[in-house]
């Protein structure tokens, strides 16, 4: 029987607040995918992966293609340069870029 798993406790976050600024909203704060631990790594070593796997497949396939798909679009996921949303505000005129996830 397994037993559940102890949750940690995670603090309520802080919000941030501007002078003259409302912090009754929530405030958005973008995704940083190259900020992570995970994304060099990928990155740096994908191409390494992915011939590693073909030449050690007896049949030469290597990896799945939905493998490597998920990663290569991983790569892609929130970058601005690969897909945005532009948010406009309609009383200030305020613009926002918004990067698309995958």
């Amino acid at each position: 029987m397994a037993t559940p798993a102890k949750r940690l406790f995670r603090p309520p976050r802080e919000p941030t607040s501007r002078p003259g600024w409302s912090t009754s909203r929530p405030i958005y704060r973008p995704r940083q995918p190259t900020a992570t631990p995970l994304y060099p790594v990928v990155q740096h070593h994908l191409e390494t992966f992915v011939t590693r796997a073909a030449e050690s497949d007896l049949l030469g396939y290597g990896v799945p293609a939905w493998v490597e798909q998920d990663f290569r679009a991983y790569l892609r996921c929130g970058i601005l340069a690969h897909g945005f949303a532009r948010a406009r505000c309609d009383n200030c005129g305020h613009e926002r870029l918004i990067a698309l996830a995958c």
